[in-house]
């Protein structure tokens, strides 16, 4: 058999690109296409297929208006440049041009009779011009802003032309008015800012303008009085109105059926509403009732940027009940219609057109047929389209970057996967700043610092919960303790606590609550054993008490001091029994069941246990047990974080120099006590010298790149205790036994105090001798001090350093010794300095006497 040849040509039977990239677009009359901005050019589209028909190529210049005439044979242009172009749509030419405005054109509109274009100007100016002749016809000017959209009335006969403004007005004008007339019927003035669209009732009595100040002002056009003003809550960006015997009319029929049981009223004026939002809303006049919301939009936001949120631009009801067009800031043009085949009518997206599909990364066709086309571009989305009619069918989105590749899989169940990459980071944007797993071990909760929490399956390692509100990093996060309460809270640098719900659907309210009574970052979080309490400590020093029955506050703790952690005291641990006898100590009566305990760590390095009820500090301990050697404020080290040992351990403390501190109570003495029972370093930096001690060796002292020489248990490696006292870091260290027989540990530092005394005596030296030949009678004052220098130095600074240095190993003895030695020298100092001073006036009456 000879192989088949193949096609060397090939022609493209349909085809898929940008029609068009956002501004101005007019539907035809009969709604057959859609005449479309693409840049500089101009699209006439196919509204069945979104097929291009045919392109008017522009001359560079930004389209800012565009117009059909009422047969549809006429199309008016105009753009940055302020030309203003007829073109015949038969022989797609340019047959008419001109210029009138001294800006922009922003609207276009043409006369029911076909012979007159009104432009609005960027100028503030509304001019009419006669289409076969192109010139002005008529000159409207009064407004103080620019004028966005001009509208003529449906009524050929009724010579009245309306604009609207961002000056925040509508402006009534006569056509027929001559030059020495009264050329503007009226001034509405009911909005405060921009006014987005206006539109007219069918039997063109009614006129409704929607602004930028979120509400719509329905117009009576006999005395241009304002019959109602309808408050939407969102900025508008188009009004339209529902036209008797569409669809749309019998779908507000049943709706105002349902709602009041009785038929709506003729003289009501029913109209749609599109803004930011971009949903499609229903109203009704009368009463300002929104008959109909769409629970959410059709437009997919991946972005969390303020900016990025995509609403619709523009709106327009299609002729011969085609539906309802409304055009998105994304280039997308959706078509909604009514399907009254059900039981209760309702509005669907019956077609997606999509006007600009940016770059295209990758494609793939689905179904059975390939019917359908799923298509990669440079979005956060993949839009799968229908191959006979390239309307967009449905849009899958969930990534937050842009999507690269996409293929498709087979699952067991013989169901069609669609799988995407993206750029998208898996998880968080930024660092993790905590985590915490559910009781039940399935799911893992992080918190980030781009501002997030994500919830996730341990077992899958995907996403099932995403909650965003909190304004700055989210620093702590806690399941609620109990499996079955599906509560995840969460405390962030923005001063504020969330409690969410993770039973919560994509459309419900995912946070539970904001607990905003802190001034300053929440630093940790912890919830009472039954998990009806929460506690949260701050940065703002103080400790917030929080019932979560209703998530008021139950009281505030003023702790004096920044927090980095707060944990709960536990019933029945031996930290209970120690605050139970502080109590019974304190108040002479047991404590409350309803009382929290709770301790607080933070800055000063000591460890307080609290009650809630009168914030009370029941304990504190008197020193810290973290050696501080600097002076430097910013060196001074306290607690980091903090928690409670399972098995009644003790309490955990993290200081900020990398150890951990085992706080334990002691009960076998008459009055409990909170002690250090075990300090482990994490981290020791570089070790300069060490020497084990004990009679058995069993602790070895070492010194590190620190001021202080840290002593250990062999056996446990353990921190027992801490020799500080020098300011700069330890050289050296040995032992010697003194004559007691006590073993001394002798260390050596960088600090320099001996060096810089040296530098200060051979000064003062120098300065002496200086004084000695320049000064008379010096002799004499040196006698008056050097009895005391001398005895200072040589009796009272030698004992006292002896004492200073060597205190703990030193004998009753000795120190009483040591003491004795300085009081004598010090008397010494003082009778030596009384005869030198007799000695002096005496010589100076000798000598000035005579």
């Amino acid at each position: 058999m000879a192989p088949q040849s193949l096609k060397k040509n090939y022609r493209c039977s349909r085809s898929l690109k940008q029609f068009y990239s956002g501004g101005p677009f007019i539907v035809s009359s009969d709604g057959s296409f859609i005449v479309c901005a693409c840049g500089d050019a101009i699209n006439i589209v196919e509204a069945s297929d979104s097929s291009v028909k045919s392109t008017i190529e522009g001359e560079s210049d930004t389209l800012t208006a565009l117009a059909l005439s009422p047969d549809d044979k006429l199309l008016f242009s105009a753009g940055h440049s302020r030309q203003i172009r007829v073109w015949d749509l038969e022989t797609l030419k340019c047959i008419r041009t001109w210029k009138g405005h001294e800006g922009p054109v922003m609207g276009m509109a043409c006369h029911a009779s076909g012979g007159l274009l009104a432009t609005a100007g960027a100028d503030r100016k509304v001019l009419v011009w006669d289409v076969d002749g192109g010139f002005c016809t008529h000159y409207f000017k009064g407004h103080k802003g620019v004028v966005l959209s001009v509208l003529f009335h449906p009524d050929a006969n009724k010579n009245i032309l309306i604009s609207g403004s961002d000056d925040a007005t509508v402006r009534v004008w006569d056509l027929m008015a001559k030059n020495t007339e009264k050329k503007c019927l009226a001034i509405l003035d009911k909005h405060f800012s921009a006014v987005s669209s206006i539109a007219l009732s069918e039997d063109g009595l009614t006129l409704l303008t929607a602004g930028r100040d979120k509400v719509v002002n329905v117009w009576d056009l006999h005395d241009y009085s304002c019959k109602t003003t309808v408050a939407t809550y969102e900025v508008l960006e188009a009004v339209t109105t529902v036209s008797s015997g569409s669809p749309f009319a019998s779908f507000i029929a049943s709706l105002d059926q349902k709602s009041k049981k009785k038929k709506t009223p003729s003289q009501e004026t029913h109209f749609i509403t599109l803004g930011e939002r971009g949903v499609v809303r229903i109203w009704k006049s009368e009463g300002s009732v929104c008959f109909y919301e769409q629970k959410s939009s059709d437009i997919t936001v991946s972005s969390d940027d303020e900016e990025s949120k995509r609403g619709f631009t523009a709106a327009a009801m299609l002729p011969s009940n085609g539906g309802l067009l409304c055009v998105t800031a994304d280039q997308q043009f959706f078509i909604y219609s009514v399907v009254e085949n059900v039981e209760e009518p309702e509005l669907v997206l019956s077609k997606r057109l999509v006007g600009y599909n940016e770059e295209i990364s990758d494609m793939k066709f689905l179904g059975d047929e390939e019917q359908f086309l799923a298509v990669a571009t440079n979005l956060e989305e993949v839009r799968v389209y229908d191959v006979a009619t390239m309307s967009c069918s449905y849009v899958l989105a969930g990534h937050k970057e842009v999507v690269l590749s996409l293929d498709t899989c087979v699952s067991s169940p013989g169901n069609v996967l669609v799988v995407t990459g993206s750029k998208d980071k898996t998880g968080h944007e930024g660092p993790v700043m905590g985590m915490a797993c559910h009781a039940s071990g399935g799911l893992l909760a992080t918190a980030g610092a781009d501002r997030k929490v994500l919830v996730w399956d341990v077992d899958g390692g995907f996403c099932t919960h995403y909650f965003k509100g909190h304004k700055g990093v989210v620093s702590s996060i806690l399941f609620h303790p109990d499996a079955n309460k599906n509560i995840l809270i969460s405390g962030s640098d923005d001063a504020t606590v969330r409690v969410w719900d993770l039973m919560a659907k994509n459309t419900e309210k995912k946070c539970l609550a904001i607990l905003d009574k802190h001034f300053s970052a929440v630093s940790s979080i912890a919830l009472s054993g039954d998990g009806l309490t929460l506690l949260t400590a701050g940065r703002d020093k103080v400790v917030n008490v929080w019932d979560l029955h209703d998530y008021s506050c139950k009281t505030t703790v003023a702790t004096y001091e920044v927090l980095e952690a707060v944990t709960i005291v536990s019933s029945g641990s031996p930290f209970a029994s120690f605050v139970a006898s502080l109590d019974q100590k304190s108040k002479k009566k047991k404590a409350s069941s309803q009382e929290t305990h709770f301790i607080t760590l933070g800055e000063r390095g000591v460890v307080r246990i609290w009650k809630s009820e009168g914030a009370v500090c029941l304990y504190e301990q008197k020193s810290s047990d973290i050696t501080v050697s600097s002076d430097d404020e910013e060196s001074k080290r306290g607690f980091t974080a903090a928690a409670m040992l399972p098995s009644d351990r003790g309490l955990l403390c993290v200081t900020a120099d990398q150890q951990f501190f085992i706080y334990s109570v002691v009960e076998n003495v008459e009055e409990p006590e909170l002690v250090l029972s075990k300090r482990l370093v994490g981290y020791n930096e570089e070790i300069s010298d060490m020497k084990f001690l004990g009679d058995e060796e069993q602790f070895l002292a070492v010194a590190t790149n620190l001021e202080e020489v840290r002593v250990y248990d062999v056996a446990t490696m353990s921190c027992s205790y801490v020799l500080a006292g020098h300011k700069e870091v330890v050289l050296s260290l040995d032992t010697c036994v003194s004559s007691s027989g006590n073993v001394l540990v002798v260390t050596g530092s960088k600090d320099k105090t001996l060096v810089t005394r040296g530098l200060v005596g051979s000064t003062l030296l120098l300065v002496i001798l200086a004084l000695a030949l320049t000064v008379p009678y010096f002799g004499y004052v040196l006698s008056l001090t050097g009895s005391l220098v001398s005895v200072t130095i040589a009796v009272i600074l030698p004992c006292a350093f002896y004492v200073k240095i060597c205190w703990d190993g030193m004998s009753k003895f000795t120190r009483a010794a040591n003491v004795v030695f300085v009081v004598f020298g010090c008397v010494l100092g003082v009778l030596g300095s009384f005869d030198s001073s007799k000695l002096l006036v005496n010589k100076l009456v000798r000598v000035h006497g005579n």
